[in-house]
């Protein structure tokens, strides 16, 4: 207890966003009783419109929960429709009081070590988005997609923000301070199919944060059709745009629900020749790629991209902001040559 009989903020609070998570919610909130943390712990839902059982099974939880020593506090409106992940988990943190947030999806579940193994992490790493290896349900859906959120080395989660599908830690895996969150947030609020993990992640590193992930698998993460990665996939071409400052690029368009905000195939041809497919590229966006290059001759993703080369795709465009337009072609100087290089994607305009 604090002075004057108030009870003491727990030290982590387990955010959940909610809507009409019935088939997932026992599995998931059995998983929060189940922590081994030996802290204080309180459980953050907030009920986003839903229109199934989802509030029964939280209230009989709660129950269980707060007999075992976690705090819930539940919030949620029911308005026809849901406002959406963004503001759902925004509402969640307002209401929670927890020194460390750790986020969860209502369609997965925690191993019992994550908490505890995530909290020392994030003590160590006050200005860090902490992740986790995962355990994808069910285990062949996206097995491309998770050998490479699992087997990124530590340098990688930061040098294939540049190159990646998405976040190189994945939003159901993260754990942070409140101090940082405040510092960087809150998500974007704009509703289904705004990639509010993506944009949050952008704007952390743009601040100074790092990433780091526990290298165990501490999260039952699952893929089925109503997830809703789905409908950020769905509006993925309506521009969805980082921040200035700060771009991406990498093998972009699995058809299993993986985050980008748009792509641009892009073929560099023997270091000289800029060809563009099917989207639009900035000039800026161009010369981010370049800040991901560490020195000329380094590799960025697995495959082979020289500093030079983006520096020469950087010479295809002709003013600062201007478009290298779909299936163009410019002139970058240099020797000519044949052999295909890589491709990547950047964001489209």
């Amino acid at each position: 207890m604090e002075a004057g009989g108030q009870p003491a903020a727990p030290h982590v609070s387990v955010i959940l966003p909610v809507h009409n998570a019935e088939a997932w919610l026992d599995e998931c909130l059995r998983s929060v009783l189940q922590q081994d943390f030996e802290g204080s712990m309180e459980l953050s839902v907030f009920n986003d419109a839903s229109k199934d059982k989802s509030m029964t099974i939280i209230e009989k939880w709660k129950v269980k929960l707060e007999d075992s020593g976690i705090l819930v506090v539940i919030g949620g409106h029911d308005s026809p429709s849901p406002r959406g992940v963004g503001y759902s988990k925004n509402q969640a943190i307002a209401q929670s009081s927890g020194s460390y947030l750790c986020f969860l999806d209502s369609d997965d579940a925690m191993m019992p070590q994550r908490v505890r193994l995530q909290h020392e992490a994030a003590v160590r790493h006050p200005t860090s988005i902490i992740g986790c290896q995962v355990r994808r349900e069910p285990p062949n859906s996206t097995e491309r997609y998770t050998r490479w959120i699992n087997q990124l080395a530590s340098d990688q989660l930061l040098t294939q923000v540049f190159t990646s599908h998405g976040p190189t830690v994945v939003m159901p895996t993260w754990f942070c301070s409140r101090e940082w969150f405040s510092h960087v947030g809150p998500f974007d609020e704009g509703g289904q199919g705004v990639p509010e993990d993506l944009l949050f992640f952008y704007s952390h590193l743009r601040k100074g944060g790092g990433v780091v992930r526990v290298d165990q698998s501490l999260l039952i993460y699952r893929y089925h059709p109503k997830a809703a990665t789905h409908s950020v996939l769905e509006r993925i071409g309506d521009s969805v745009l980082p921040p200035e400052g700060m771009s991406f690029a990498g093998r972009c368009g699995f058809s299993t629900g993986i985050l980008c905000p748009g792509r641009a195939d892009v073929h560099l041809h023997g270091g000289c020749h800029v060809h563009c497919h099917n989207r639009a590229v900035r000039r800026r966006d161009i010369q981010n790629l370049l800040q991901g290059c560490e020195t000329p001759g380094s590799r960025i993703f697995d495959r082979a991209v020289r500093c030079r080369d983006i520096q020469n795709l950087l010479q295809g465009c002709e003013m600062p902001g201007s478009r290298i337009f779909c299936r163009a072609v410019r002139r970058c100087g240099g020797p000519g040559g044949a052999a295909a290089a890589p491709r990547f994607c950047v964001p489209r305009v």
